[in-house]
């Protein structure tokens, strides 16, 4: 058994909020729980530090 392509024809029986659970369930074992919650996770940045500026002569 596998969940590449195989269809019982049972999706367009389903209702919306279990359509829309089947979609989001897909897309997390997809995409990954991980890589999913790091998604809408906000980033912090630091602001303790500048980057380098430096004149560089080409001859």
């Amino acid at each position: 058994m596998g969940t590449v392509g195989l269809s019982r024809g049972v999706t367009a029986q389903l209702g919306d909020p279990a359509k829309l659970t089947l979609v989001v369930a897909m897309l997390v074992g997809r995409v990954g729980v991980l890589a999913f919650v790091l998604a809408f996770v906000q980033r912090h940045t630091p602001s303790g530090y500048r980057l380098p500026e430096a004149r560089i002569v080409i001859s």
